[in-house]
């Protein structure tokens, strides 16, 4: 069962993802198209600022996570309700916090808008409505929780991808009448509380043993102060990964603007679509690995399946890195149009961050299910501190790439941090030698960037399509065959296999 689940989550995200991607694209162009470029700008720096917001959420989520796998595996009714219902008393006050927060820190927007076209007022009402959607998000959260940590994560999936595409039909069709980005504002603005509600629909009609506990049970429990204090280890994890993703766009507004927020976001949109798609066995593994930890505390087992999530992990970072390394100028052009690239180097750094944080996921994974949160406490806050540092000090000399080269420096720092606490002081494996399997697995994406590049470099057909295409198809079989090979040899055509049978006899 445990397979079929993770399978069944692993294949419905990758659906998700491809559609919601392709919405993605959609929806930006027809921004541009119908509105303006600043538009786009201004709802990127909208969605880090509510990220930021998101802070106030303190790893919740993770925390509660990891006290509900104990109580799933032995169906312990009780305790999964008495911990549900600390949640959503948490997340309801957090709820109206970020609400009162964030409606007063509207007025904080002319200090990080450099240059901007628009009136203060217009910018403060549009980043209120997004306010407002956020913290309304918070309401029926317990229930996603509940099934991420039950291994149901293809539920929640689902009930988003409808969402979504409800939301973005409706968006676009009034934006293309209206050409009012505050009624496109309002409308995703809501898109997460529906889903939520969606989710607690399904939650009530076929959880309902999980609604009510025997309070007499838990008089004296020590859930609350447990949750607490992981909550307090996660903190430091949850503000790192903020920072990564998304200060960049802030300090690129402060520093160099709206337009140069809207070309950057256009890039990270498709390093981000793509580092998703890397997450989705993640994200099904999370609460696969934790469980098996309670069931089955033998340490050498879990570490042959890290292994092979490691491997494979790598076979999708290597392969995709060449691609979009080698295509995403091309692929902008066509989007988009003239006008609308970064730099070369840019390109260079966002592939090389793209692919440390790519590759890290497996060990993210075994941080979050095992709950080895204190001991990246430290390491998170150095990573966020050196990030905001050198892009704040680089953006000034040497602009957008400084800005890259904090977040690419951060990456790395925790990459090697967290091999080590993971692979060498949990699984006390030779830190030369996994460091040493590391710098083979780089020189693999050198080599096959390299190949790609001279295969492609003299084609050059004047159907802007056709070339795109065949440059494409020279990118992905050459690293897939060289994949293939590793894949083949290790054994993991068989796993793919079983993993795909599996899914077939799911019902």
């Amino acid at each position: 069962m445990r397979t079929k689940n993770v399978s069944r989550n692993v294949v419905l995200t990758i659906i998700s993802k491809i559609v919601l991607l392709v919405i993605g694209f959609i929806s930006r162009k027809l921004i541009i198209q119908f509105i303006s470029i600043e538009f786009l700008g201004l709802n990127s720096l909208y969605s880090n600022l509510l990220d930021l917001l998101n802070l106030a959420e303190l790893g919740l989520g993770v925390a509660i996570q990891i006290r509900l796998y104990e109580p799933l595996v032995k169906n312990d009714y009780n305790k999964v309700a008495y911990i549900l219902s600390i949640a959503k008393k948490i997340y309801t006050f957090i709820g109206i916090f970020v609400l009162v927060i964030g409606s007063l820190s509207s007025f904080l927007l002319r200090f990080i808008i450099k240059d901007s076209p628009f009136e203060l007022w217009y910018v403060q009402v549009a980043y209120i409505i997004s306010v407002v959607g956020i913290s309304a998000s918070y309401l029926c959260a317990d229930k996603r929780l509940f099934f991420e940590s039950n291994e149901k994560y293809y539920l929640i999936t689902i009930a988003d991808l409808l969402v979504r595409l409800l939301s973005f039909i409706v968006g676009i069709t009034l934006l293309y009448f209206t050409r009012e980005y505050l009624i496109y504002c309002s409308i995703i603005a809501v898109q997460t509380f529906i889903s939520n509600f969606i989710l607690y629909l399904i939650f009530v009609r076929k959880y309902s043993i999980y609604k009510i506990y025997d309070k007499s049970l838990f008089k004296d429990s020590i859930e609350k102060t447990a949750i607490k204090h992981n909550m307090f280890d996660v903190i430091p994890m949850k503000l790192g990964a903020f920072i990564f993703s998304s200060t960049d766009s802030i300090v690129i507004s402060s520093f160099l603007g709206l337009t140069f927020v809207a070309l950057y976001s256009n890039y990270n949109l498709l390093f981000l679509n793509l580092l998703s798609l890397s997450t989705i066995i993640s994200t099904a593994l999370v609460s696969t690995f934790g469980k098996i930890e309670k069931e089955n505390p033998d340490r050498e087992n879990l570490f042959k399946k890290y292994s092979i999530y490691n491997n494979l992990q790598f076979m999708f970072s290597s392969f995709s890195t060449v691609c979009i390394f080698l295509l995403i100028d091309k692929f902008i052009y066509l989007w988009l149009g003239e006008g609308y690239t970064i730099s070369m180097w840019c390109v260079i750094l966002l592939s090389a961050d793209y692919f440390i944080h790519s590759s890290f996921q497996p060990l993210s994974t075994l941080y979050t299910s095992t709950g080895k949160f204190k001991q990246d406490k430290i390491c998170t806050l150095i990573a966020a501190g050196l990030n905001i540092i050198l892009s704040i000090i680089l953006v000034n000399f040497i602009g957008l790439e400084g800005i890259i080269i904090g977040t690419l420096s951060a990456n790395i720092f925790t990459y090697i941090v967290r091999t080590i606490v993971i692979e060498n002081k949990y699984f006390h494996q030779n830190l030369i030698k996994r460091f040493g399997i590391i710098g083979l697995k780089i020189l693999v994406v050198i080599a096959e960037v390299f190949v790609c590049y001279f295969a492609i470099k003299y084609i050059n057909i004047q159907n802007k399509w056709l070339d795109f295409l065949t440059c494409g198809i020279i990118c992905a079989i050459i690293p897939l065959c060289i994949d293939g090979i590793i894949a083949w040899k290790l054994g993991y055509w068989d796993i793919g296999k079983r993993m795909l049978k599996n899914f077939r006899k799911t019902e």
